[in-house]
Parts: structure tokens; C-alpha cells; sequence
């Protein structure tokens, strides 16, 4: 896992993809903490199972990325995921 705020906090200025990403991830974080908060423990079995296979690391910091995940940055996939990922938590916790 690399941390990229700590490697190089300016990268985020230089890669808009970057930058796009890291804005999904966070809107990720404040949509998991708005559910941790407000919904039962039901509720909170349906987004384990909305968020799958997912891989974690990417919703608990927005810095760390693993070298696979700085590849999908690079061709816009990881984006396209993390959009499909916040639509499935606000379908879920409707």
C-alpha cells in the first residue's frame, strides 16, 4: 500500500484523474459513516453485501492505493467503479 499524500502531496494537483478519484473515495467515507450512523444492523448487512468483494482499503483512506489501483486511476476504471460503488450505497440505504 502507498500513501500518496505522504510520497507526494502535489501528485493530486498534477493527475486530474487523480484528483477525481480521491474526491469518490471521500464521498464513499462520508457515505458509510452517514450509514454506520443512522441505520440498523440490517441495514448495515445489505451495504457489506453492496460493497462485496470491494476492496476496503479504498473505502476506509482516501490516501492509500495499491500499485493495481494507481494503474485503474490511469486508465479512468477505478473511477467508473467507485461511481457504480456510491450509487449502490444510496440505493442501499434509502
Amino acid at each position: 500500500m502507498l500513501h500518496l499524500r505522504l510520497i507526494n502531496p502535489l501528485l493530486y494537483e498534477g493527475l486530474p484523474s487523480l484528483r477525481l478519484t480521491r474526491s469518490l473515495r471521500v464521498h464513499i467515507a462520508i457515505l458509510l459513516e452517514k450509514i454506520m450512523q443512522t441505520h440498523t444492523e440490517e441495514t448495515l448487512d445489505i451495504i457489506l453485501a453492496t460493497l462485496g468483494t470491494f476492496k476496503v482499503h479504498l473505502s476506509v483512506c482516501e490516501e492509500l492505493y495499491s500499485m493495481d489501483d494507481l494503474l485503474l486511476v490511469q486508465n479512468g476504471e477505478l473511477a467508473s467503479t467507485l461511481e457504480v460503488l456510491i450509487k449502490r450505497l444510496k440505493s442501499a440505504c434509502k
